[in-house]
């Protein structure tokens, strides 16, 4: 009964050897005490050497046995045979200048649906230009997330019909008025009442309006500002309360000198309410004016100032 147990026990110990050996390798396996033979190579105890498939490793046991990885391999990417994307937008450019190039303005007037930006106009192509390549190129290019430049730009500006500029396709933009230039403000200097102009200077009779004019202070040159503001309001009460606002600008030219002529700023205003008989006073200011109704005025009016 021993002897039987010590013959099986042996045989399953040169069993487990025999498949230990196996156990993770691939490729051909020879126990050889000298070293390993894999795939028609030698290799010495302890070598390492890399498993024909590319990705794996093996290496060589003390009992000639071969063990190997057995990780997944992930097989190589093959070449890409669809188009790059810098060939894809280089064509979608071709066929965008194609279906924009122009003679005239009245070329001009088809919209290419999708090509703002979101605060712009749409691109213009001509009427008679067929979109469908291009629309199907950028589509492509879309899908693909390739990078690319152009579209409309961001800006929104007025525009009048189309334009073919440089014989491409775009809005007629109308150029935005120049900024007024910053004005700064002018005191009142002088406050005349008004009459009706007759031959000899100016009569005021019961039942006219107030009539006043206001004048700036300074010495203006016509060539080189701009009146922005000049106003002027009257308020009734004890007298004639009037308020008066002037605000010029230096539009000076640097590649011309200014004149030098001295002008001032005006402004007109009524009363509307009519006058009635007596003595009355129009104040602005220090400025003080009194007239009678009816009266007779000098020519230019009855006026006041600081100077």
């Amino acid at each position: 009964m021993r002897k039987h147990l010590s013959v099986s026990a042996f045989f399953a110990l040169g069993l487990f050897g025999l498949f230990s050996s196996f156990v993770g390798c691939s490729g051909t396996v020879q126990n050889n005490s000298a070293g390993c033979d894999y795939n028609g190579k030698q290799y010495a105890q302890g070598d390492t050497f890399p498993m024909g498939d590319g990705c794996n490793n093996c290496s060589c046991g003390e009992r000639g046995e071969v063990q190997c990885t057995l990780v997944g391999c992930v097989p190589a990417p093959g070449p890409d045979a669809g188009p790059s994307c810098d060939s894809l937008v280089s064509e979608m450019k071709a066929t965008l200048s194609s279906v924009q190039k122009c003679q005239s303005a009245a070329d001009c007037g088809q919209r290419i649906p999708g090509s703002s930006c979101g605060c712009t106009r749409d691109l213009i192509a001509r009427n008679d230009a067929d979109l469908s390549s291009y629309l199907a190129q950028r589509a492509q290019v879309s899908e693909l997330d390739c990078a690319t430049e152009g579209g409309s730009v961001c800006d929104c500006p007025s525009a009048d019909g189309f334009a073919c500029i440089d014989n491409v396709c775009a809005w007629n933009y109308l150029k935005p008025d120049p900024p007024e230039p910053a004005c700064e403000p002018y005191a009142a200097a002088e406050l005349c009442v008004r009459g009706t102009p007759k031959s000899d200077g100016e009569s005021i009779a019961a039942g006219d309006p107030l009539q006043i004019t206001v004048r700036s202070s300074g010495c203006l040159s016509s060539s080189c500002s701009k009146v922005v503001e000049a106003s002027c309001a009257i308020d009734s009460g004890v007298a004639f309360d009037v308020t008066a606002n002037f605000c010029v600008a230096n539009n000076k030219d640097p590649d011309r000198a200014c004149t030098d002529d001295c002008g001032i700023a005006h402004a007109n205003c009524s009363f509307g309410q009519p006058l009635t008989a007596g003595e009355h006073q129009v104040k602005l200011g220090s400025i003080a004016v009194g007239f009678q109704v009816p009266g007779k005025l000098p020519p230019g009016g009855l006026c006041a100032s600081t100077r």
